[in-house]
């Protein structure tokens, strides 16, 4: 017993060890936020209403009611934006899956240190690093867990069949469909372990070596043994619910959309990927190397998918042939194969080839064969442990070091895809989630690039125009953004973003006069659209409607209390309302939220710099933060350009007012803003007067200039 306490206590430890730096990391612009903070109901926490959304909820294609329970309790607990806690727990939840399989294996065949190695391999292969430092994997760790108290209990229903034994053998069950469909596979699971290591069918499987011990059970298990036909209807209730999980999860990803990229691949193609993918997960867990979070589809030579499938079929033969001698190679590769089932691809579900989080349960199948074959093989010479010791501990401290490495390509968005993208250059989604993330954080410049470069890899890549039309925009380049727009509902009239943003910038250039149409369209799609609601807002604003574009943005963070767009409007609108205190502490907020936002660090230093209310008023303040925002898009923004002059005169540094002030306004005339050109061109006469500029406030009803 002690030294199964040293044994669980050393693989905890090992595993919190390694995967420790994630209590630092911040969340992931892969499905991260989705399921988390910028979903009202997960960010809301374990409320009534909440709870019963969760439960019938197949929203972002998945009925995981479990999952989402899960979510929210944290962001109860902590908050919805604390990326590090909701990190911790699945750290937490992947160490009490590897104590459960070493528990768990220890109690069905006796063999100690097998067990171990197996729930080392299992709980520090860098193959599941995936699964325990993305967020958006909860589904994965916390399915695993009840995967693994659901063997747990069959184990304790084996050795005194019962029905209080069988129940919570089906209640866990359900839980774990309910966190994950993934446990679609666990009756024929049962099955392989009824023949080893429970033995429970009608003979013996005639193991051969020392190292493959009886279960445990066996002994209590021998007189319950029975035919295969029974032992197959007494999981029948089994069956039937994890039928009820497949359809479920089928509607719910057929829906959602997860399985359009599927119509578009023959069957023929999809069993060749199948093939493929099972031989390169092996390949992948025997040498970890070249990982990343997402494998573009490719298709793959026929002599390839021809050696794929000479090797699995030689493999199935072999460790039929080795069935009564060596059951555990059967179950161990049963395992994976049947595992694997769900997420080979002959559903293809989403367009990736591969994904390493699919291998976190089927591997523990390869792992039991490896171990316990090299035990059994070794089992009759008297030197084995000084060659099994010291090649487990090497095996498992690679994993270790590898895992280590690993997980820290999960620090953030910015380091997961450069990661992706040296792994894999043409890696058009790694392109697309950095350009959206560097665009986020205000580094419009940097993503440019990434996103010219998935609009070479996949023109049709689903968000690309509005991710370029967004960050165009932001740099000053209308016209190429209208255009971006234009085509992104060309392609996809439903577009919600592309229509909020192309009106936004309709209005921004005053070129059209559409963009009431665009917002009603968009908020026709999605009533709580938050970025409609937004430039709905801005809309408002210029027209002097203060109160109700307040009323707008105050919607928004009702539903997005961390929206940094909607906390800089909402200054705006209280600033043209000439309430500086809390305008400051609007723009204030979203600089929070988004350190190197340029529209917040230009709207702040345009207060600072232009405020009726000298309380408000800092020269110096508004010069360093209007020189960042010019700085951060270029120089390309003439709005940008003209807080700067005005920033500049605040301070009494004219001749650099002027200078400002003329770059604006030729760069506003270059981009067709001949109203904002005139604008800019009355600022500079004051300049030249020597006089700064205050900004008026708008009256109720007064449009803003």
């Amino acid at each position: 017993m002690r030294r199964t306490v040293a044994i669980g206590l050393g693989l905890a430890i090992a595993v919190l060890a390694v995967y420790a730096p994630v209590r630092g990391y911040e969340f992931v612009n892969y499905d991260d936020p989705g399921d988390t903070f910028l979903d009202s109901h997960v960010a809301g926490g374990l409320t009534w209403a909440n709870v019963t959304w969760a439960i019938t909820s197949t929203e972002r294609c998945n009925w995981i009611p479990l999952t989402r329970l899960s979510h929210m309790a944290v962001c109860q607990v902590f908050g919805p934006t604390v990326a590090g806690a909701h990190h911790a727990v699945n750290v937490v939840l992947h160490v009490a899956s590897t104590l459960l399989l070493f528990l768990v294996l220890r109690r069905m065949t006796r063999a100690e240190w097998p067990s171990a190695v197996v729930a080392a391999l299992f709980g520090l292969h860098p193959l599941h690093v995936e699964s325990v430092a993305w967020v958006a994997e909860r589904k994965d760790v916390l399915s695993t867990l009840f995967w693994m108290l659901t063997l747990w209990a069959y184990v304790r229903y084996a050795e005194r069949p019962s029905v209080a034994r069988y129940v919570p053998v089906f209640v866990l069950l359900a839980l774990g469909l309910a966190a994950k469909p993934m446990l679609v596979t666990m009756p024929c699971i049962m099955l392989l372990l009824d023949f080893w290591p429970l033995k429970r069918f009608g003979y013996s499987t005639g193991e051969v070596g020392r190292a493959a011990p009886t279960a445990r059970c066996s002994s209590a298990a021998a007189q319950h043994r029975t035919t295969g036909l029974r032992l197959v209807l007494e999981k029948l209730p089994l069956f039937l619910l994890v039928a009820a999980s497949s359809v479920v999860a089928f509607i719910a990803q057929s829906r959602g959309g997860a399985m359009e990229f599927a119509s578009q691949l023959p069957l023929s193609t999809r069993v060749a990927g199948a093939l493929t993918a099972y031989v390169g997960y092996l390949g992948k867990a025997f040498w970890p190397s070249g990982l990343t979070f997402f494998y573009p589809y490719v298709a793959h030579p026929a002599w390839e998918v021809a050696a794929a499938a000479a090797a699995l079929i030689g493999v199935t033969a072999l460790v039929i042939w080795q069935g009564r001698r060596r059951p555990y190679l059967a179950v161990g590769w049963f395992w994976y194969l049947g595992t694997l089932v769900p997420v080979i691809g002959f559903v293809q579900i989403g367009a990736h080839a591969m994904a390493d989080r699919y291998t976190y349960v089927p591997l523990i199948g390869i792992f039991v064969a490896v171990a316990w074959a090299a035990a059994d093989l070794l089992s009759g010479w008297r030197h084995r442990l000084k060659v099994l010791v010291p090649a487990a501990a090497a095996v498992v401290a690679a994993c270790a070091v590898l895992t280590y490495f690993q997980v820290q390509t999960w620090a953030s968005t910015e380091a997961l895809c450069l990661h992706a993208i040296k792994v894999l250059p043409g890696n058009a989604l790694a392109h697309s989630n950095l350009g959206l993330h560097l665009s986020t954080h205000g580094r419009f410049a940097e993503a440019l690039p990434h996103l010219e470069e998935v609009l070479r890899l996949e023109p049709r890549f689903k968000t690309v125009h509005t991710d370029l039309g967004v960050t165009l925009g932001a740099l000053g380049r209308f016209n190429e953004a209208i255009a971006h727009f234009r085509e992104a509902l060309r392609q996809d009239p439903n577009d919600v973003v592309a229509l909020a943003n192309l009106g936004a910038l309709l209005s921004e250039t005053a070129a059209h006069g559409e963009e009431r149409d665009l917002y009603r369209r968009a908020l026709a799609l999605e009533p709580d659209n938050t970025n409609a609601l937004n430039n709905i807002g801005v809309m408002l604003s210029d027209e002097g409607r203060l109160d109700d574009a307040m009323a707008c943005f105050r919607k928004v963070l009702a539903l997005e209390p961390s929206n940094a767009l909607a906390h800089s409007n909402l200054g705006l609108a209280l600033a043209r309302a000439g309430r500086g205190a809390e305008a400051v502490a609007g723009y204030q907020e979203a600089l929070h939220l988004r350190p190197d936002w340029p529209d917040a660090l230009n709207r702040l230093a345009r207060l600072r710099a232009t405020f009726d209310d000298p309380r408000f008023r800092g020269g110096d303040e508004a010069v360093t933060l209007a020189t960042r925002a010019c700085r951060l898009t270029g120089g390309n923004r003439a709005d940008f350009l003209d807080t700067l002059a005005a920033a500049y005169a605040e301070v009494g540094r004219f001749a650099d007012a002027v200078a400002a002030a003329e770059a604006a306004r030729t760069r506003a005339e270059s981009q067709g803003r001949k109203d904002l050109a005139a604008q800019i061109q009355s600022r500079g006469q004051l300049y030249r007067d020597g006089r700064p500029y205050r900004e008026p406030l708008l009256k109720p009803g007064q449009a803003h200039p």
